[in-house]
């Protein structure tokens, strides 16, 4: 972690504790039971707070487009590792990486189809009219256009869907190089250390409780 980050720290009685305790399989054991409990509340604070973003991504947050990233956020269980404790948050989504830390380079997209959105046609009046028509016509919904038209402000949209009466097909794209540039936003990082102060006190409530009195 970066050098200004935070530190989980326990009360001076909890270490007084962790020191001279002989059972110290039994505190690793409950160090870890207590950070998989805040880790799970820490997931959740994330994706809620950092992961739920409006539909205009800004610089700390990101917005909702499939739910996949946000679905994937997951603690990594707490395990002892001679005397070393190691957990963690994550996701296993191949661009979560890119978000959290920032990108920029070629990237190389294989040849792919899309749907051709540009083919379609809407009923109005009778007429079948095509994408663009209706957008100015303002039948279509929200739902009906990308998030890009919507933040536009261009367009005024339906309550309801535009008929469609024809449905454009597919195209295929060639391959192509692509220059990408992605700003961290270190949605996990700030996350965790935005609740890192609930750590140390349910570490030390842990400790003292369970040997505290002996």
């Amino acid at each position: 972690m970066p050098a200004d980050s935070k530190y989980v720290t326990v009360s001076p009685k909890a270490l007084a504790i962790i020191r001279n305790l002989q059972d110290k399989a039994g505190v690793m054991a409950t160090i870890c039971r207590v950070l998989d409990y805040q880790n799970e509340l820490t997931t959740g604070f994330i994706q809620q707070n950092m992961l739920s973003g409006p539909g205009k991504r800004d610089i700390t947050t990101l917005a909702v487009v499939t739910g996949l990233l946000r679905r994937s956020a997951h603690p990594v269980k707490a395990q002892n590792f001679g005397g070393m404790i190691l957990s963690g948050i994550g996701s296993n989504v191949r661009y979560a990486g890119p978000h959290e830390f920032g990108f920029e380079g070629d990237v190389n997209v294989p040849e792919h189809t899309r749907r051709n959105s540009i083919q379609d046609r809407f009923d109005f009046a009778g007429l079948a009219v095509n994408r663009f028509t209706a957008l100015r016509l303002g039948i279509l919904s929200k739902k009906q256009a990308s998030q890009d038209v919507q933040a536009s402000g261009k367009y005024v949209f339906a309550k309801k869907k535009a008929k469609q009466v024809v449905t454009g097909g597919t195209i295929t794209v060639s391959a192509y190089s692509m220059h990408m540039r992605i700003t961290a936003r270190h949605c996990f990082q700030r996350g965790i250390e935005a609740r890192l102060s609930a750590y140390g006190p349910a570490l030390t409530s842990a400790i003292v409780k369970q040997w505290g009195q002996n």
